[in-house]
C-alpha cells in the first residue's frame, strides 16, 4: 500500500521541529503498517478551523488521481478541527478509495473506531473554539494592564516583560517627523525625502516610506492610547507626542486627504502596476495637475522615481493617449488569426492540466455504464436476474453519485472546449476602446506589462501568455486609425496618434 504524511501547525510560534516530530512519528507508524510513503504535504502557521490550506486541498485534490491510498497524520486534529470539514472531506478521501490515519490515537475500522473517531473530533473542535476565547480573553487582559500583546514593536518603543519603555534616540526622530510635518507645508512623500537626506532610518536599515510615515503620523501609542481588537485602553503607555501635536498633525492629514478629491474624483487610471519606465524600471503611477486659471486637469503617468525621489529622466504621458494605445496594440494583438490560434490553446491545455479528477470521474462512469450494459446482456442472454439484480442496483447506484459530484466539480472548475474558447476570445476582440469598462477588462484579462521609453518610436508590451512579448510601432498603431488624439509618448517628441476604434470591430 501507498500513503502520503500530511503535517502541520497553527502558530507562527511554533517551529520547524514541530513538522520533524509529526513526521517521522508517521514514519514509524507506516514502518509498522507496511505503508510506503510516496509524499508529504506541510502546512505552516495555518489554522485547522479552516480548510483554507494550501497544500491541505493540494492533497485532497491529487487524491482523485489514486495515487496513494493512505493518508497518515500525526493526531487527526491536524487533518481538521471543523467536524463538517473532517466528515466533507473524509468522504471524499473515501470515494477516492483512502483513508484517513492517525499515528497516535488508536482508532479501529470497526463501528467502535466510527465513534471514537467523531468523538475525538468534537473534541478537537470544542478545544479549538475554547482556545480561541482564551486567547481573545488574554490579549483583552494585556490591553487592560498595557502589556503588549505581540507583533511589531513601534518605532519609539521598546519591549521589556511585556511592557513598553520609551527608546530615547528612536523618540527623538519621531518627534522630529511630527514637528517637521506640523510646522511646515511638507508633505508625507516629501517628508521621506528629508529623512533620507538627513540619514534617518528604520530599524532594518531602510529609507523611510510613504506608507511607513502615514502610520507613524497616526500611532495614538505616541500618545499612551492602546487599543487590540475592540478593547482601548486610553493611558497605558508613555508619552512621546503630547496630544495637541498630535491633533494637530491629524488635521493636517485630514486637510491634504480631502485635497486631491477636488480634481481627481472617480478617474482611475488603469495602466497602474502594469506601466513600466524604460529608463529606471520603476512602476509609472497615476498623477494630475489643475490648471487654476482655466480650471482643466491635466491627467498623466509619471515614473515613480520622478515623482517622488527626483532621480529619473523619463517624461511624463498623457493618460488618456496611452490608455487607448496600448487597448488599440491589444485588440490587434487578439485578433490576429496566428495568436489567436496559441490563446486557445494554451488555456485549453491549462484547463485540462486544472481539472484531472474530472476526467477520471468521467472514466469512472464510461467504466461502470459498461458493466451495467454487461449486466443486462447476461440477462437476455438467460442468466437468473435475481443473481444480477443487486450487482446492478449497486452500479447505477455509484454511477448516479459520481455523476452527483461530477457536476458539481464542473460547476467549481469549467471545462470549456476550443470553441467555445475561441468564441471569448472574439467577443473580446469585439470590445469598444473608447468604453472605459470594456478597457480595463481587456487590460487586466490580456496585459501583463508595457514598457515605455523616451525618444523611441516604440514601446514593449507584454501579453499574459508564453512567448507574448510584442514590440509596438507607434507609426503601426496610427496607421490604422483615424481618431486625432495628441499626446507626448516618446519624449521630446511631439507626436499626433490618430486613434479610433479599428477597422475589425463588428458593428453588428
Amino acid at each position: 500500500m501507498n500513503g502520503v504524511i500530511y503535517a502541520r501547525y497553527s502558530s507562527d510560534n511554533q517551529r520547524e521541529e514541530s513538522i520533524e516530530g509529526q513526521i517521522r512519528e508517521c514514519n514509524v507508524y507506516a514502518q509498522r503498517k507496511g505503508i510506503e510513503i510516496v509524499g508529504q504535504y506541510i502546512d505552516r502557521a495555518l489554522s485547522a478551523r479552516t480548510d483554507n490550506r494550501p497544500e491541505f486541498q493540494r492533497m485532497i485534490k491529487e487524491s482523485y488521481n489514486k495515487g496513494f491510498q493512505n493518508v497518515i497524520v500525526w493526531k487527526r486534529d491536524r487533518f481538521g478541527r471543523n467536524r463538517y470539514d473532517m466528515m466533507k472531506y473524509n468522504a471524499i478521501l473515501d470515494k477516492n478509495g483512502c483513508k484517513l490515519l492517525s499515528a497516535t490515537e488508536n482508532i479501529s475500522e470497526g463501528s467502535d473506531g466510527i465513534i471514537l473517531a467523531s468523538v475525538l473530533d468534537g473534541v478537537n473542535e470544542a478545544y479549538s473554539v475554547d482556545l480561541a476565547q482564551k486567547v481573545r480573553r488574554g490579549e483583552k487582559e494585556n490591553v487592560i494592564n498595557g502589556k503588549g500583546n505581540g507583533g511589531r514593536t513601534p518605532y519609539g518603543y521598546d519591549l521589556k516583560d511585556s511592557h513598553y519603555f520609551i527608546n530615547e534616540k528612536e523618540a527623538e526622530i519621531v518627534r522630529y517627523i511630527y514637528k517637521e510635518y506640523a510646522d511646515s507645508k511638507i508633505t508625507i512623500n516629501g517628508l521621506a525625502v528629508l529623512l533620507k537626506q538627513k540619514g534617518f532610518v528604520t530599524r532594518t536599515g531602510e529609507p523611510f516610506s510613504h506608507g511607513s510615515l502615514s502610520c507613524m503620523l497616526g500611532n495614538k501609542k505616541y500618545i499612551g492610547e492602546y487599543s487590540w481588537g475592540e478593547t482601548t485602553n486610553e493611558d497605558c503607555m508613555p508619552h512621546i507626542i503630547d496630544d495637541d501635536l498630535f491633533n494637530q498633525v491629524q488635521k493636517k492629514k485630514e486637510k491634504n486627504k480631502r485635497i486631491p478629491q477636488v480634481y481627481k474624483t472617480d478617474v482611475e487610471y488603469i495602466l497602474t502596476t502594469k506601466l513600466i519606465c524604460g529608463t529606471c524600471g520603476s512602476f509609472m503611477v497615476g498623477d494630475s495637475t489643475l490648471k487654476k486659471k482655466t480650471g482643466k486637469i491635466y491627467r498623466y503617468y509619471t515614473c515613480s522615481k520622478v515623482k517622488h525621489e527626483r532621480k529619473c529622466t523619463k517624461k511624463s504621458v498623457e493618460k488618456e493617449a496611452i490608455e487607448k494605445l496600448v487597448v488599440i496594440a491589444t485588440l490587434k494583438f487578439i485578433s490576429e488569426k496566428e495568436n489567436k490560434v496559441t490563446m486557445v490553446q494554451e488555456l485549453y491545455d491549462y484547463l485540462q492540466q486544472e481539472c484531472p479528477f474530472i476526467q477520471q470521474m468521467e472514466t469512472t462512469i464510461a467504466e461502470t455504464q459498461k458493466k451495467m450494459d454487461n449486466i443486462m446482456k447476461a440477462i437476455e442472454a438467460g442468466l437468473e436476474p435475481s443473481e444480477l439484480k443487486e450487482r446492478y442496483n449497486k452500479l447505477k447506484a455509484d454511477k448516479t453519485e459520481i455523476e452527483r459530484n461530477l457536476e458539481v466539480e464542473k460547476i467549481k472548475n469549467p471545462s470549456l472546449s476550443k470553441d467555445q474558447i475561441e468564441y471569448v476570445i472574439n467577443e473580446y476582440s469585439q470590445f469598444d476602446p473608447d468604453d472605459i469598462e470594456e478597457r480595463k477588462v481587456l487590460i487586466n484579462t490580456f496585459v501583463n506589462s508595457v514598457y515605455l521609453y523616451d525618444n523611441q518610436p516604440y514601446i514593449d508590451i507584454f501579453f499574459n501568455f508564453k512567448n507574448g512579448q510584442r514590440r509596438i510601432k507607434l507609426e503601426d498603431i496610427s496607421s490604422t486609425t483615424s481618431m486625432p488624439c495628441s499626446t507626448k509618448l516618446v519624449g521630446g517628441r511631439t507626436k499626433a496618434m490618430h486613434i479610433h476604434q479599428l477597422a475589425f470591430r463588428n458593428k453588428t
